[in-house]
């Protein structure tokens, strides 16, 4: 019997010790667990981190250009600034010389230059649809001479607003400078032809 009490304590003692042994399992599983939780915490904190700062180079990369853009546009209103004062001294110059009736000195690459100078690409067919007019204008009775400039201009002022598509100081100036170049063009030819016809 001693025996079997002995067996029994064995046993009794195997059982404690596979109790504690599962216990430090569970610990062991639970720490497990844990470090999992917190490697992917980390996980997911590194993405972020990474995440935050693509985010951040992609606003430092938009705000670069956007000072840029700012840079540009400060000195585009300040180039358009220079080219509207250049355009309308430009402008009162033609048309004192039409009001003075011109000298008949500016030939046609001085013409030329002028309206390459002063002029928007878009607004040089307005010159020629002036032209057009001005030609309809001169051969209608009931119209008379010193009008005619004026309406050119009015017109001019309409195809200009038309073709840049904005009513801005800008499309008036190119018109009135369509209608001088128009008008200057016609005199520039009229004086040839009266020239030649008077040579022959």
């Amino acid at each position: 019997m001693d025996e079997i009490k002995d067996l029994q304590k064995g046993i009794t003692e195997i059982l404690v010790a596979i109790g504690k042994i599962e216990t430090e399992i569970k610990q062991l599983s639970g720490m497990s667990g844990k470090l999992e939780q917190t490697e992917k915490l980390a996980i997911e904190a590194l993405q972020s981190t990474k995440a935050a700062h693509k985010r951040l180079d992609e606003l430092s990369e938009q705000l670069t250009e956007l000072a840029k853009k700012w840079d540009e546009d400060k000195r585009q209103t300040k180039d358009d600034k220079k080219w509207i004062v250049g355009t309308l001294f430009g402008a009162v110059a033609l048309i004192w010389n039409l009001i003075k009736g011109g000298d008949g000195k500016m030939n046609q690459s001085e013409l030329l230059a002028l309206a390459q100078q002063y002029m928007a690409d878009k607004a040089l067919i307005v010159v020629v649809v002036l032209l057009v007019l001005g030609y309809f204008l001169k051969r209608t009775p009931r119209v008379q001479d010193w009008i005619i400039p004026w309406l050119l201009m009015l017109a001019g002022i309409a195809l200009a607003c038309g073709i840049l598509q904005a009513v801005t100081v800008e499309s008036v100036v190119q018109g009135i400078l369509a209608a001088g170049v128009a008008s200057l063009t016609h005199q520039l030819w009229k004086q040839t032809t009266e020239k030649r016809e008077s040579e022959q």
